[in-house]
């Protein structure tokens, strides 16, 4: 489950958690960005606990992000709406190389 928490925090915040190894071993993980909802920090912390004994299981994990409120979800569903309004442009075709004329 740190491994879980590992990549987690890699994608909420777009970079390894621990600065060195010193704070990989204490357990000190940089913080997550503020817009973080204080659910999924809460989630990130008990999954990022060096100790295994009160780090949080797989059981405690899932009832976590079941007590998420629902809220957050209908926000990311907004934001898919509105990405899909976004008029999407074709790349342009790539030209082809001039011939190559020998002299």
């Amino acid at each position: 489950m740190w491994a879980v928490g590992v990549i987690l925090h890699q994608l909420l915040a777009g970079e390894y958690p621990f600065a060195t190894d010193d704070n990989l071993n204490s357990g000190q993980f940089k913080e997550l960005p503020r817009w973080v909802p204080k659910c999924l920090k809460k989630l990130v912390t008990g999954l990022l606990n060096p100790d295994p004994g009160p780090r949080l299981t797989v059981i405690h994990a899932s009832e976590l992000l079941n007590s998420i409120d629902p809220a957050i979800y209908e926000a990311a569903e907004f934001a898919e709406e509105e990405e899909e309004k976004i008029p999407q442009r074709m790349p342009e075709p790539i030209p082809k190389p001039a011939p190559i004329v020998k002299p």
